[in-house]
């Protein structure tokens, strides 16, 4: 294992370690970026993570809910569901990793997230955000916003449901 290869281990074991336990505050998708930067750093492949967000904007924990192709994955919505009822979400984001591209997400990225979107609905679990990683760079599917791994926390207003920054009408942000 490289230098890199065990900085990266250590990372990700400290962020792990926040992560669990009684539950680690959301303040911001950020946080969520940043451990599937690391955790997807080394993937060849696509392969899209979900987080799990109970009471208060805690964590409640992630799994790896698909592994996919060099430029796509697919996976089950009721498979989806069921570890987001195991865990007693009521809130979700889900991430996935674009290693062989940009972090735009594609039509089939969009429609994924649409179908995502109404199936946990259904079952009482808010999807917060679908974001879409490539290198440093982090792209939200819904709003197409762009993020830097290495953007620094946001202190403005936010979102009372997701804790989301809100740059316009509230209203309009889970549309």
């Amino acid at each position: 294992m490289s230098a890199d290869d065990k900085v990266i281990r250590q990372a990700l074991g400290i962020l792990e370690s926040r992560m669990s336990g009684e539950g680690m505050l959301v303040a911001s998708p950020l946080s969520l970026m940043r451990h599937a930067y690391l955790e997807l750093a080394q993937e060849p492949n696509e392969v899209k993570l979900g987080y799990w967000i109970g009471a208060g904007n805690r964590l409640l924990g992630w799994d790896r809910i698909a592994y996919g192709g060099e430029v796509s994955v697919s996976y089950s919505l009721r498979h989806t569901a069921r570890l987001a009822i195991a865990a007693g979400a009521t809130g979700a984001f889900f991430l996935h990793n674009h290693p062989s591209g940009p972090a735009d997400p594609s039509p089939a990225d969009i429609e994924a997230s649409l179908r995502m979107d109404k199936y946990l609905a259904s079952v009482d679990v808010l999807v917060l955000g679908h974001f879409v990683l490539a290198g440093d760079t982090v792209r939200e599917v819904r709003s197409y916003r762009e993020f830097k791994i290495t953007e620094s926390e946001y202190s403005g207003p936010r979102c009372p449901h997701c804790n989301w920054r809100i740059e316009g009408d509230v209203n309009e942000h889970h549309e």
